[in-house]
């Protein structure tokens, strides 16, 4: 269970950098030349993909949590 939980919390926070490199590429996003629609969709990329890991990451770890502490219980 142990495992489960790090392997988790690395997706989640795979999805906080993948968010923030989005927020970084958005600032830029005045700068670019003729890149600027490949940019935006990498962003749009980066931002949707950021967002399932964060919820997704966040979600499977209070499953688990929920999931042991029921299993405690039992015992």
């Amino acid at each position: 269970m142990g495992r489960f939980r790090a392997r988790m919390a690395i997706y989640a926070l795979a999805g906080v950098y993948l968010l923030y490199m989005a927020w970084n590429m958005f600032k830029g996003l005045e700068t670019a030349g003729e890149e600027k629609t490949v940019m935006m969709i990498f962003i749009a990329l980066f931002g949707i993909i950021g967002l399932a890991l964060v919820a997704g990451g966040i979600y499977a770890s209070f499953a688990a949590a929920k999931k042991q502490a029921e299993e405690n219980k039992k015992k």
